[in-house]
């Protein structure tokens, strides 16, 4: 049987360049420079979804962000949120039949969104999706309903 090694690293820790330009930008660090989204209008359904990220002390989602994705501004992560979520319901929401955990795959930027859906929920005038976490690995297919893909608008 023969088995296959599989290696994930970040662009800049196989970075070799002497262009400064381009050193420069693989250096930089992680910047909160505007506050993580909390709506996310749906032009098909006119109508609000509120985001409620588990975003605590011992769990906090920008520390995940940073270390389990490759954005370098909360506004660039946003865009990819606000992309995903409107994905999810232009495109899938009659696939959100029960209440339960699914998860959005970011396939451009090799991560998992988990986002826990009432379903009951969907048909309220407050729309609310919990985000408990960020995932670099596929989620439990025993916990996880279904897994969507999100690609680049």
């Amino acid at each position: 049987m023969k088995y296959i090694k599989s290696y994930e690293a970040k662009f800049r820790d196989v970075l070799i360049t002497k262009d400064p330009e381009i050193i420069k930008l693989a250096n930089i660090k992680y910047q909160e420079d505007e506050q993580l989204i909390f709506t996310v209008h749906i032009q098909k359904y006119n109508k609000d979804i509120f985001i409620k990220w588990n975003n605590k002390y011992m769990h906090s989602i920008i520390e995940r962000i940073k270390s389990r994705t490759s954005f370098k501004y909360t506004s660039e992560f946003n865009k990819a949120i606000k992309n995903g979520i409107i994905t999810l319901f232009d495109d899938h929401f009659d696939e959100l039949d029960q209440t339960g955990r699914y998860a959005l795959y970011f396939e451009e930027y090799n991560f998992y969104l988990l986002l826990d859906i009432n379903y009951q929920n969907l048909f309220s005038q407050y729309t609310i999706i919990n985000i408990p976490t960020i995932s670099i690995t596929s989620p439990d297919p025993d916990t996880c309903k279904k897994v969507f893909n999100v690609y680049e608008k």
